[in-house]
C-alpha cells in the first residue's frame, strides 16, 4: 500500500469512533435494555464503520470482492444513510417526550430513511457506471442518469439528518450543564462541520451541471471537513462519560492525599491496626481510599480511651470568637479535633494510662476527616498540642 492509499481523513475518524464505542461498550453491556446507550453504541459504531468502507482501497476491496463495478458506492450510500437515522433517533431517545407520540416520530424516521435505502439500490440497477471512481465517483457521475438521483438523495437525506440533529441537540444543551453540556456543544459543532461537508459536495456537483469543474470540493475540501466532524462528535458522546471517570478519579486521589496526615499520625500508635492492606499496585484509587478511611476510623476507636472531650472543648472555645461565621466555626471545630486526636495519640505512644473520656459516636460520625488531617499538617495550634503532650510524656517517664 502506497502512502497516497493510507488516507488519513479516513483512518483517523474510523480510529477515534471505534476508540468512543470501545468507552461505551463497558456501559452497555451492563444496560443492555437502555434503549438511549443502545442508540449510543449503534450510530458510533455505524459512524466508523462509513468511514472504513468510504476508504479508497476499502473500495476498491468490495469492487473486486463483489465484482461489479462500483458497487461500494451504494453500499456507503446505505451506511451513511443509516448513521443519519440513528443520529436522527439518537436526539429523540435524549430530548424525550410523549412515549407514543417519540415511538410514532421514530417508526417514520425509520420508515423514510429505510425507503431512502432502497432506492438507492434500485436506481443503482438502472445506472450506467463502467469506469470504477475510488475518490471522485460523486463529480465524475454527477450527470449520469440514476447515479444522479442516487448523489442527490444520499446528500439530501444526510443534510436534513445534520440540521435536525444539531437543531434539536443546540435546543437541548441550553437545559444541561457541566460535561454533558461540554459534549453537546461538541457534537453541534460536529452537525455544522457535517452542513460543511454537504455544502462542498453541493458546491462541486451543482458546478458540474452547470458546465464547471470544481471537483476540488468534493475531493481535497469535503474529506478533511468529513473527519473534523467525527472527532467533535465521537469526543462529544464520550466526553460526559470518560470526564466524568476523570474527574471522579482525580477527587478521590485528592481526599486520598488530604487524609495521609492524619493516617501518618494514627498509623505512628498503632501500625498494624493502620496498614493499607490492599495490593497497591493493582488496587484502584477508589478502594485505597476507602482502605485509609477504614484503618483511620479503626484507630480513632483503638484511642478512644485517650480521647479528652474536656480539652477539645477547651480548645475550641480559644479558638472561636463572637460573630464568627459558620465556615469559622468549622475551621475551629477541626482544629480541636486535631489537636485532641494528637493528644490522644501523644499519650498512647508515651504508654499514659488511659484518663480520657471517649468521643461520642455522633462526633466521630460528623468528623471532618480532611479538614483535621490538613490541621495535624499545618496548625500551630496542633502543633503547640503535640509539643505539650511531648513534654506531659516525658516527665511521666521520668517520674516513673
Amino acid at each position: 500500500m502506497t502512502i497516497q492509499d493510507f488516507y488519513i481523513p479516513y483512518v483517523i475518524p474510523a480510529a477515534v469512533l471505534i476508540v468512543a464505542f470501545a468507552i461505551k461498550a463497558p456501559a452497555m453491556m451492563r444496560y443492555w435494555r437502555n434503549p438511549l446507550l443502545r442508540a449510543v453504541g449503534g450510530l458510533l459504531l455505524v459512524a466508523a464503520a462509513v468511514f472504513v468502507f468510504a476508504y479508497p482501497p476499502m473500495i476498491a476491496l468490495v469492487n473486486d470482492l463483489v465484482g461489479i463495478t462500483n458497487i461500494a458506492a451504494p453500499w456507503v450510500y446505505t451506511i451513511l444513510t443509516v448513521y443519519c437515522g440513528s443520529c436522527l433517533v439518537l436526539v429523540l431517545y435524549w430530548r424525550g417526550g410523549d412515549p407514543t407520540a417519540m415511538k410514532r416520530f421514530i417508526w417514520t424516521v425509520v420508515s423514510v430513511y429505510a425507503a431512502v435505502i432502497v432506492a438507492f439500490w434500485v436506481l443503482f440497477a438502472f445506472a450506467e457506471v463502467p469506469v470504477e471512481r475510488l475518490r471522485d465517483l460523486d463529480t465524475y457521475y454527477a450527470n449520469t442518469p440514476y447515479m444522479r438521483e442516487i448523489i442527490v438523495l444520499y446528500l439530501v437525506a444526510h443534510s436534513i439528518a445534520c440540521l435536525t440533529s444539531g437543531i434539536l441537540t443546540w435546543n437541548w444543551l441550553r437545559r444541561v450543564d457541566g460535561l454533558l453540556r461540554a459534549g453537546l456543544v461538541l457534537m453541534v459543532i460536529g452537525y455544522a462541520l457535517n452542513l460543511v461537508y454537504d455544502a462542498a459536495k453541493y458546491t462541486a456537483i451543482i458546478a458540474r451541471w452547470l458546465g464547471h469543474n470544481l471537483d476540488t470540493f468534493s475531493t481535497d475540501v469535503a474529506p478533511p471537513v468529513a473527519c473534523l466532524c467525527a472527532i467533535f462528535i465521537a469526543v462529544g458522546f464520550i466526553l460526559p462519560h470518560a470526564g466524568q471517570g476523570i474527574q471522579q478519579s482525580w477527587e478521590e486521589r485528592r481526599q486520598y492525599c488530604r487524609l495521609r496526615p492524619l493516617w501518618l499520625e494514627l498509623h505512628s500508635v498503632q501500625p498494624n491496626a493502620a496498614t493499607v492492606r490492599l495490593p497497591l499496585l493493582r488496587a484502584s484509587i477508589s478502594l485505597k481510599l476507602i482502605q485509609r478511611r477504614s484503618d483511620i476510623g479503626d484507630a480513632l476507636l483503638q484511642l478512644d480511651a485517650h480521647f479528652s472531650n474536656a480539652y477539645r472543648d477547651q480548645v475550641y472555645a480559644q479558638l472561636v470568637r463572637p460573630g464568627d461565621t459558620e465556615a469559622d466555626q468549622r475551621a475551629a471545630a477541626a482544629v480541636a479535633d486535631a489537636a485532641a486526636i494528637v493528644a490522644a495519640a501523644s499519650a498512647a505512644r508515651a504508654g499514659e494510662s488511659a484518663r480520657g473520656d471517649g468521643m461520642s459516636n455522633e462526633r466521630r460520625l460528623n468528623l471532618d476527616l480532611g479538614a483535621i488531617s490538613k490541621a495535624i499538617q499545618r496548625s500551630p495550634v496542633v502543633q503547640h498540642a503535640r509539643t505539650q503532650a511531648m513534654h506531659r510524656g516525658i516527665h511521666q517517664e521520668a517520674a516513673t
